[in-house]
């Protein structure tokens, strides 16, 4: 029937909204806090650090996206295997792209931004904070499943572990303490999926 409704579905399109939100903000977290410590000439050798390891970030979580109808398809066991060999190829690919990046971006810099010529090892080092992030796969398959709770656990734990990073890391090192922050935050948020699909094989 056409026109049959999933009474669930508003609600949960709200709360969607608000984890939404919770992102934006995650993600503007480090700009706010260069601009207003550091000034607008730290966000700008920033900015040109982070805009290739940034759409990248963005190619990689368009890739896990596609995944989302077949896990959203798969029932909860057979999504979650889906799921795991989802981050294991994720992890593996990020992880090489990240080491190849390492390798050529002095050159890259060299050639293309000779002013910003510095800025090659904060790129590089960007460029595993925002690719290497297996861990989307997890949460495409909360999402399907709508796993509100462990949803807004994990949109709330984001920003906290950015913010705490930066009260720590900023006052010693600068915008490195930023960078060093972006790192953390998605390591843990790796190990959190890696120790979620263990606690699912046991």
């Amino acid at each position: 029937d056409n026109e049959s409704t999933d009474d669930g579905m508003v609600p949960y399109g709200k709360h969607m909204t608000a984890m939404a939100l919770l992102s934006v903000l995650s993600s503007q977290l480090d700009k706010i806090v260069l601009f207003v410590f550091f000034g607008p000439v730290s966000l700008a050798s920033f900015w040109v650090a982070s805009v290739l390891p940034q759409e990248f970030g963005r190619f990689i979580s368009l890739i896990v996206s596609t995944f989302f109808p077949r896990i959203t398809k798969s029932n909860s066991d057979d999504g979650l295997k889906l799921t795991r060999k989802i981050f294991i190829l994720i992890s593996v690919v990020t992880v090489a792209l990240s080491i190849l990046y390492f390798m050529i971006a002095p050159f890259l810099f060299e050639m293309i931004l000779p002013k910003y010529k510095e800025a090659a090892l904060m790129s590089s080092v960007l460029m595993f904070a925002y690719t290497t992030i297996p861990y989307y796969s997890l949460w495409q398959y909360f999402i399907s499943k709508k796993k509100i709770k462990k949803l807004y656990t994990i949109n709330l734990i984001e920003p906290v572990l950015l913010f705490a990073g930066y009260i720590v890391l900023v006052p010693y090192w600068g915008m490195w303490g930023i960078i060093v922050a972006l790192v953390i935050k998605s390591s843990l948020l790796n190990l959190f999926s890696v120790f979620y699909f263990i606690k699912y094989e046991n």
